[in-house]
């Protein structure tokens, strides 16, 4: 899939979540965070916090260079769009629709109580692709 109907998509995709009122700011502590992740994953692995209101990450740890080999100020929506593999944009995009369609049938306050997980493809900085796991839940 061609770069420019891919970021169309994603665009069209992610209007949904422009319906709900804007998120208060996120108020917890990194360090317990970061503690309890050390102890649960196994591997090279990076979090971050997104905010599907204003497309925007909030906070991406440093690990990512070590997995991608960019940096978190280079972590932005656009900028990691374009690193999907071409292959796996149309599933991504089909797979992030019925994601919508799921979670637009449940009552707010059971939206927490999912996980979500895929993988892609992502190039990372030296042209390579590494296939990444994503697990997701809301925070708020």
């Amino acid at each position: 899939m061609e770069q420019e109907i891919f970021n169309e998509e994603f665009n069209k995709m992610f209007k949904w979540f422009t319906n709900e009122s804007t998120p208060s700011q996120l108020k917890f502590e990194l360090d317990v965070y970061k503690k309890l992740l050390n102890f649960f994953v196994m591997g090279n692995s990076y979090y971050f916090i997104m905010n599907h209101n204003s497309l925007t990450f909030e906070v991406v740890s440093k690990e990512v260079e070590d997995v991608l080999g960019y940096t978190p100020h280079q972590f932005e929506f656009e900028f990691v769009n374009s690193k999907l593999h071409p292959d796996d944009r149309s599933w991504f995009l089909a797979f992030g629709l019925k994601i919508i369609e799921f979670f637009s049938q449940l009552p707010i306050e059971k939206l927490k109580k999912y996980k979500l997980r895929y993988d892609m493809r992502y190039k990372k900085s030296n042209g390579e692709y590494a296939r990444i796991l994503y697990q997701g839940i809301m925070i708020e």
